[in-house]
């Protein structure tokens, strides 16, 4: 179930406007949510998807809680703040993680709560709109390795700095994002629930920080043609030198740069299809559960092809 709210409007006027929203609703991340599953309010068929890693996608798509929505129309611009507070409603379920020795891992991660703000303002009389996202993400769960259980205590802290303006024809979006990782409590426990020395993780406070930037120009009402670029360094802050460890295990998910290149046409009032090309450098976002490792190359590409009616 995408989202299932009940929405109370708490003032309505020219001016104002204020709303509290109960039930599972969207969490309000960067420019990732609300437009995600609309593809005739974005352009291009992914999102960033180097801002929005594997957690913050997982945990970010909804939630079970409150949503608050304040907006403000009139001479001075625009203004749209949102805040959520709940529980994700996806969790990392029964997955297996594939290591250089041939072992794997086995377990169940559940995210138990977030708080998320965006503060939205579009200035007045201009397409320029600039946000602001600050939120925290928690999750808990264990892992097994042959006869050892590893306890999984983390929380996520992410900012985000997003852009849009338009002119003309053109269109320019941008973000910069960074994440911050706590998982100190991270550690290793034998059958009887005995702490296991000598297997922690130990600390990994990690701080990841990126950006993104899309330039489109739209040929006619039928065309519109756009170009992005990413950077993602998943270990711009690392005091505990965590990146050794990743290296030994899968050195390819040590970055993500990324170059898209595509083309959306109109076909009449009610066919919209859009295809684009990801060329990727590294393979930090390629999942854990899903992929060996040990297997992935550092450069990939995609081809993605979408039909909307």
């Amino acid at each position: 179930l995408d989202y299932l709210r009940a929405t109370f409007d708490l003032l309505n006027t020219e001016t104002f406007s204020a709303q509290l929203a109960l039930g599972r609703t969207h969490i309000p991340i960067g420019m990732f949510n609300e437009g995600r599953e609309y593809p005739y309010t974005h352009t291009g068929i992914l999102l960033n998807q180097t801002a929005y890693n594997d957690y913050v996608r997982f945990q970010g798509v909804n939630g079970d809680g409150v949503r608050l929505d304040l907006n403000y129309y009139g001479r001075f611009g625009e203004i749209e703040l949102n805040a959520v507070a709940g529980y994700p409603t996806t969790d990392f379920k029964s997955f297996t993680l594939n290591n250089p020795t041939g072992d794997f891992f086995q377990g169940d991660i559940q995210h138990s709560q977030n708080q998320v703000y965006r503060l939205s303002y579009r200035f007045p009389s201009t397409p320029l709109r600039l946000s602001y996202t600050k939120g925290n993400l928690h999750h808990s769960g264990s892992l097994v390795q042959g006869p050892f259980r590893q306890e999984i205590i983390e929380n996520q802290f992410f900012e985000i700095f997003s852009f849009q303006y338009d002119y003309g024809k053109w269109g320019l979006v941008g973000e910069i994002f960074e994440n911050f990782y706590d998982a100190s409590n991270n550690v290793y426990v034998d059958a009887t629930g005995a702490l296991v020395t000598g297997m922690s993780l130990g600390e990994q406070d990690i701080t990841a920080r990126g950006w993104y930037l899309q330039l489109s120009y739209r040929l006619n009402s039928n065309y519109e043609f756009f170009v992005a670029r990413s950077e993602l360094d998943p270990f711009y802050d690392d005091p505990y030198n965590f990146k050794a460890q990743v290296s030994a295990l899968a050195p390819t998910r040590l970055k993500q740069n990324e170059w898209v290149l595509g083309v959306e046409r109109m076909i009449g009032e009610s066919w919209l299809v859009k295809s684009e090309v990801h060329f990727i450098d590294g393979a930090f976002h390629a999942h854990w559960s899903d992929n060996d490792l040990t297997q992935l190359e550092e450069d990939w590409s995609m081809f993605l092809f979408q039909v909307n009616y």
